[in-house]
Order: structure tokens, then sequence, then C-alpha cells
């Protein structure tokens, strides 16, 4: 029995010793490791407490939109009158400044201190600005773009846009070309100014334009007159002026009418009201709110695009490519009334990029 419990005692002495020797072998923890621990946590080693650098803050390129033009047309039929070369250009910057993640700013001229403080990129003018080369060649980081300035040359950081002589021409020559196409008989008149320089020169390009068309547009059935028809009013005409001129004009029972923009007015159309025939025009007078009363009559609007000219060189002009000199061609706009079929417009289309690519001039007499 002694034997045994001797056994067990010395067993325990055994393990006892073993495990002071295994606890002997384990690392020991000193503070110096703590130290080193906490020194890793210790403020002066947060980021916090280092110096910040300042963050550069990249500011939003803009373009700038130069027009003499007050107030946005889009919004006030008044102020469409013969200009809206402005308001269709204005469109779309407004899409392309959203598009390219810009801002826009508009003013009625170029402020050159503003061009670099502002980080203006690009200058759109769509009014006359005869120092605008010399401003362009005095900021050669800046893009600018010319609508509508005839008498300029493209630069380095100057392009153009519709900058050809007779954009007006162009406009008058398809608009008789237009009326002729929609018209059932031919029976085609325009309504041209007497008191402007190009009056004669704008009579004989819209009928140049329709006999492109109709040829000698002889009508099937009666009257039997000589079309294209065309008369002429001053621009501070009075109903007294008009009214005679129109009523002739209706007696011959003319399909389609073309307004030159100039005599436009809600007394002439207020006097047109009734009539069945259709109205062509050179510029969007569909905008204006008493355009209600010839709505449905209204086929079309003959303008020049600039919205696709501008489209197209944009992304150019912001790689700081200038140097572009797009003309525009001839589309028809405002034929929300379904009044010229897609067979006609198509025709139209084709005629037009003949004319932008010189195949066809307005003063030839087909």
């Amino acid at each position: 029995m002694k034997t045994k419990k001797f056994s067990i005692y010395l067993t325990h002495v055994m393990l006892l010793i073993v495990a002071l020797l295994l606890a002997a072998c384990e690392p020991v923890i000193t503070e110096t490791a703590t130290q080193t621990s906490l020194a890793t946590d210790s403020p002066t080693q947060q980021p916090s407490s280092s110096p910040i650098s300042p963050t550069v803050t990249s500011v939003t390129p803009k373009v700038l939109m130069v027009s003499n033009r007050e107030g946005d047309e889009l919004s006030d039929p008044d102020a469409w009158d013969d200009g809206e070369i402005h308001s269709y250009a204005r469109m779309m910057i407004d899409r392309l400044v959203s598009r390219y993640r810009m801002d826009l700013i508009t003013s009625v001229e170029i402020i050159e201190d503003d061009l670099a403080s502002k980080n203006i990129k690009v200058v759109v003018s769509t009014c006359p600005t005869d120092d605008l080369p010399d401003i362009a060649a005095r900021h050669p980081e800046v893009q600018f773009v010319a609508v509508d300035h005839p008498g300029f040359s493209p630069s380095e950081n100057l392009s153009l846009i519709s900058a050809q002589e007779a954009v007006n021409q162009q406009q008058v020559f398809m608009a008789g070309y237009l009326s002729a196409l929609i018209s059932e008989d031919y029976k085609v008149a325009a309504l041209i100014p007497s008191d402007v320089e190009e009056s004669e020169t704008l009579t004989e390009i819209f009928v140049n334009g329709a006999r492109f068309f109709c040829g000698d547009c002889r009508p099937f059935y009666p009257p039997y007159n000589p079309f294209p028809q065309w008369e002429t009013l001053p621009t501070d005409y009075t109903s007294s002026d008009f009214e005679p001129i129109v009523d002739g004009l209706m007696a011959k029972e003319i399909e389609v009418l073309f307004v030159d923009s100039r005599l436009a007015s809600t007394e002439l159309f207020t006097y047109l009201q009734d009539w069945d025939g259709m109205f062509v025009s050179d510029t969007s007078l569909y905008h204006h709110s008493w355009m209600q009363l010839v709505r449905n009559n209204w086929a079309g609007t003959v303008r020049p695009d600039v919205e696709s000219a501008l489209e197209e060189i944009f992304p150019l002009l912001l790689e700081g490519e200038g140097n572009h000199d797009v003309p525009v061609k001839m589309v028809v706009t405002s034929t929300e009334e379904g009044l010229i079929s897609q067979g006609r417009l198509q025709v139209f289309d084709e005629f037009a990029e003949d004319l932008l690519n010189g195949l066809i001039s307005p003063e030839t007499v087909p």
C-alpha cells in the first residue's frame, strides 16, 4: 500500500517539474513590447495630426454665348423676328454643355478678362462682332465660333458656321422649291418685301427654286395663270396695302403662299386665317402665339441647320482643334401639322444636299 502511495506522489512531483520547465520556455512579454504597441497608436502617429495639404478644386469649364438678343426667344415669341439663328444655336449649346458637363454663360459682349478668370473654353457668337478675329488672336487658349458672320476667315482658334454670304437667298430659293413640291397644281406665290435692297433678287430666286421642280409650272386645272406668282409689299404696310394683293392671289386659287419673314404680322395672318391654302416661310413664325391663327395651314419653315454644324465641331473645339468653316444645309422645320409627306421631305432633303455641295445655284435659271 505504501509503495502505491509513493508512486502516485512521485508522479505528481514529476508532472509539476515538467509544467515548470514548459513555463520557463514561453516568451516573456516585456513592458517595452507593450510600450512599442502603445506607441503605434499614440496621437503623434495619427494622420490627423500631420499637416493637411490643400485640396485643388477644378473649376467647371464654361461656354460663353454672345448675342445682342435680349431675353430668351424660346420663351418669348415676340423676340423671334429675324434672329432665330441665335435661338436654334442656343438650343444646341444647352444640350452640348449638359452632355459635356460644362456651364453656360450668356452675354451681349465679350469681356476679355473673364475668359481666363471664369475658365471659358469656348465662345460662340451669334451677333455681329467685327473685332472677334482680333480677340481670338489675343486668346489662343480659347476656341471661338462665329455663327452667321459673313466676311470672316477661319484661324487656328476661330471657326465659322453659316458664313455664306447668301444664306437668306438660299432659304428663299429652297422655299420656292418646297412650295412647288407640296402643291398639287403648281399654283404657288410669294410675298416679298419691296423696300429691301435684295427685293428683286429674292423674287427671281423664289421663282428659280419653284421652277427647278415644276419647270414652266403650268397648271392642269383653271385658272390657267402663269406660275409662280409674286407680289411685293413695303415692310411698313397697312391693311389697304395688302388686302387687294391678297385678294388678287386668292382669286388665282393659290395653293401655297410663301411669306417673307419681314412681312409677317398679326394683321396679315388675321386676314389670311380663313384661307384654305398652305403657308411656307423662311422664319419660324410657328413659334409666335398669334400663329395659332394659321397653325392648321402651316406647311413648314425653311431655315439653316446650325445645330448639326455646332454638334459636329464641338468635341473638336474641346480638344483645341479650330479652323473649321462649316456651311449649313437648309432644312424644313415646323412641320407638326403633317402637311408634307415623308417622301416629299426626302426629295427636299436631297435637293438641299445638292445645293450645299454646290451642284446647283439659286441664281441659275432652270
